[in-house]
Order: C-alpha cells, then sequence, then structure tokens
C-alpha cells in the first residue's frame, strides 16, 4: 500500500515556485522528515486518542518546522495523513 497525501502539493511547489523557500530541496526533504517523525513519535504514546494524533501532529510540524526554519506547507499534510491511521515505517518512507 503507497500512501501518497501530499504529492499534489509538492509536485505544485517543486515545479511550480522555484523561488520559493518552501519548495527548496533541503525544506522538501527535512520538513518530511520532521512529519514523519513526529507521526512516528505520536504512534508510540499508549491511549493517544486518534482525534488527538490528527490534532496535535500538524500542530507540533508546523511549530517544529517554523523554529528550525525548514518552512514546508505538504508536511503538515504529511502529518495529518499518517497521524490519522497506524503506518508502519515501510509506508512513511516508501521503502519495500
Amino acid at each position: 500500500r503507497l500512501v501518497l497525501g501530499p504529492l499534489g502539493a509538492l509536485t505544485t511547489l517543486q515545479y511550480n515556485l522555484t523561488a520559493a523557500p518552501a519548495s527548496q530541496p533541503r525544506n522538501a526533504f527535512f520538513g518530511q522528515a520532521v512529519a514523519l517523525c513526529t507521526c512516528y513519535l505520536l504512534h508510540r504514546i499508549p491511549g493517544l486518542d486518534v482525534w488527538h494524533r490528527v490534532t496535535l501532529a500538524p500542530a507540533i510540524v508546523a511549530t517544529v518546522t517554523a523554529r528550525l526554519g525548514l518552512i514546508h506547507p505538504p508536511a503538515g499534510a504529511t502529518s495529518v495523513v499518517f497521524s490519522y491511521e497506524r503506518h508502519g515505517i515501510e509506508d512513511m518512507v516508501l521503502f519495500r
């Protein structure tokens, strides 16, 4: 199963807004990494309801990426997609 939630937003940034800071490869790579790590850690908290995960994930990702200077809006979408259901590491990094 392949999950590609924010792929449309990522390709729009990469191909149409090439000069925008949010579409730079550094921001795209590390923003997605922060989002996936956040989702993985939220899934590890016992007793955390799905609605709390879906609410906390984009808030944490937006805060952390802003503090690190890695603004990448599709990372927020990634955090919502991957925090809604339990996905394995294989789904998160697209390796099987």
